[in-house]
């Protein structure tokens, strides 16, 4: 039977039997000059994927050796050219942009019931990179840090002529360690998981709180990273210094997130949804300053609605939350 004459069928079930030496982990290696009854060594070309022996495993078989020198060249250029595909991309890069809304959660805030309600959440873009090591076809571990990462929260108040409003303003650097997979890396489109801890570092924050009349708005306090001002209608009653920020430097969490991937060659777009979930505090309860002689924590006791209040009880835990739709445009080396 020629070369040419084989069938589909016929090359289907060679190609079964080739995976089936694969799934054995046995590494074959090949070279023309074999064919053709001579002496070299190419063992250092392994045959590393299950393609790439289909149309070699052809030429091995005797009954299809009659014309090697045709079938030597056929077989070179379909190994050597699945070679360079098999070495398997072990790196890769990309640009991380995205649009994210957030949430800080805290028990005391909600037990206050309608008195003080949360407001739209604040939403904006997130900025930052990707880097991923491959340690097999399916899996990686990357980190994607995010450089800008603007989130908060805003909260109405109730008051009995008019309402209040509260808004917080957190920047971080966002640093997570990333275990990644994806379902199948030689398909078109991919689908990609990833989840893994993640410490944020603050970069910069203000905490607003105003009150809102029919005729009048007036700041009561704003807390611009450590700057402290309390005003009432627009004049300034103190202004000082916190001993430090009332918001933490750094906070610990985890971050989870689900994707498709579409390959174009080496490049490659994967839309995602990102989530993340701080596990430690947002604030700073030891966080004090000094007025008259007297000692005031900022988020000691109370809720927003009533921050350091008389026989309050101490103040909860706060939670970073965000949540949001990721773009990430990147190339495998």
């Amino acid at each position: 039977m020629s070369f040419y004459a084989i069938d589909k069928f016929k090359i289907n079930k060679i190609f079964e039997l080739f995976l089936t030496i694969m799934k054995l982990k046995k590494k074959l290696s090949l070279s023309f000059l074999y064919l053709t009854k001579r002496k070299a060594d190419f063992s250092k070309y392994y045959i590393t994927r299950q393609r790439i022996g289909k149309i070699c495993l052809l030429i091995i078989k005797k009954k299809y050796m009659k014309k090697t020198l045709l079938y030597g060249i056929v077989a070179s250029f379909a190994c050597f050219t699945q070679i360079s595909i098999a070495q398997s991309s072990k790196f890769s890069v990309g640009l991380l942009a995205g649009y994210q809304m957030s949430y800080l959660t805290n028990q005391n805030d909600s037990d206050e019931g309608t008195e003080l309600d949360y407001g739209d959440p604040p939403a904006g873009l997130a900025l930052g990179v990707s880097l991923a090591y491959h340690i097999s076809p399916k899996f990686a571990i990357g980190v994607d840090p995010l450089f800008v990462s603007k989130q908060g929260m805003n909260y109405t108040q109730k008051l009995i002529e008019g309402t209040g409003t509260i808004k917080t303003e957190l920047n971080y650097t966002k640093i997570p360690l990333l275990f990644k997979f994806n379902t199948n890396p030689d398909a078109k489109v991919v689908f990609t998981a990833y989840a893994g801890p993640q410490i944020s570092l603050l970069k910069e924050s203000k905490f607003t709180s105003s009150e809102n009349y029919p005729f009048k708005t007036s700041t009561l306090l704003t807390l611009n990273n450590r700057e402290y001002n309390f005003s009432d209608n627009g004049t300034t009653l103190i202004t000082t210094t916190t001993d430090k920020s009332p918001f933490k430097s750094s906070t610990f969490g985890g971050v989870i997130g689900l994707g498709a991937q579409i390959n174009f060659g080496k490049f490659f777009i994967t839309p995602s949804i990102r989530a993340d979930y701080d596990f430690t505090d947002a604030e700073d309860k030891e966080a004090s300053y000094t007025i008259a002689s007297e000692k005031k924590y900022v988020f000691k006791t109370g809720s927003l609605a009533h921050l350091s209040a008389t026989n309050s009880k101490d103040r909860s835990t706060t939670h970073n939350i965000t949540a949001g739709f990721f773009l990430n445009l990147g190339y495998k080396f």
